[in-house]
């Protein structure tokens, strides 16, 4: 059983990336055009929940967090 073509044999679940490492390595630190303007609050982690391209007011508590979600 081969796996089909780009697989690794030995795990299933991963494919071959055929990006150069710098390539790679320049997509992840760029963030989503989404994100640019998301900012962390007070040094805090912070949450903003998105719906139909509107963001509410961004979070830093979890109790807050769990209000937006619902």
């Amino acid at each position: 059983m081969n796996g089909g073509a780009g697989m690794n044999r030995n795990n299933p679940h991963s494919h071959a990336n055929n990006r150069k490492p710098e390539e790679t390595k320049e997509k992840i630190h760029r963030p989503a055009p989404v994100l640019t303007d998301k900012v962390v609050q007070d040094g805090q982690a912070t949450a903003y929940i998105c719906e139909n391209f509107a963001c509410q007011a961004p979070v830093t508590n979890c109790e807050e967090f769990g209000r937006q979600l619902k």
